[in-house]
């Protein structure tokens, strides 16, 4: 949570199976659907509901988690979002740091070894200029303006097809991308997870 007022706009249809939910600022929602629950973390950065609560909470929707029994060892391949430098989850895979800037102080030889990341991949970081824009957001606004500079920097052909690339890889291998920044709902992998996941990426 942002840790400001939330406004959440939901809607379930059992039989199809999804549902849509919309938050203001930003925010981890959930909805019970048909016996199961669905998580979506959307940044929707101000944009007025509903059509953006579908496009938006549509586009990240997850698929429940197998239950345990017999097919529990069946384990979908996922991409995960990641806080770098924390401990690595139990098959996470292939860690790709999607920053601008290596890590400071650390030697390049440990950047693995310490959970960094394995890759460094600045290609689907923000630019300097705007990934200042996003420090300095303060409000929702300033928060929607980074949101939809750094989506603009995205949408160039090379980062765009990174995105594809990657959400296809999600499907067959698991691997995570993450940021250095504490707080996800203040981190450009906020931005990152919905863009993977519109490209069609299966993320946890």
């Amino acid at each position: 949570s942002s840790g400001g007022s939330t406004k959440t706009f939901g809607n379930a249809n059992s039989n199809r199976g999804y549902a849509s939910v919309y938050a203001l600022p930003f925010h981890e929602c959930r909805e019970v659907v048909a016996g199961h629950q669905w998580r979506v973390s959307v940044f929707v950065g101000g944009l007025p509901p509903p059509r953006c609560a579908v496009r938006l909470g549509l586009s990240v929707l997850r698929r429940p988690a197998h239950r345990r029994g017999r097919h529990s060892k069946e384990q979908a391949m996922v991409v995960r979002v990641v806080r770098l430098g924390t401990p690595r989850e139990e098959a996470e895979g292939l860690r790709i740091g999607t920053v601008r800037r290596p890590p400071r102080g650390v030697r390049k030889a440990e950047f693995a070894s310490r959970n960094w990341y394995d890759v460094w991949f600045p290609n689907l970081a923000p630019s300097v200029e705007t990934m200042k824009l996003g420090q300095e957001a303060a409000t929702p606004a300033q928060w929607a303006t980074f949101s939809k500079k750094y989506r603009a920097e995205m949408s160039s052909p090379e980062n765009h097809h990174s995105l594809q690339l990657l959400a296809a890889l999600s499907h067959q291998s698991n691997f995570s991308v993450g940021c250095y920044c504490e707080n996800e709902t203040h981190c450009h992998r906020l931005v990152l997870r919905v863009l993977l996941a519109e490209a069609g990426a299966t993320i946890k």
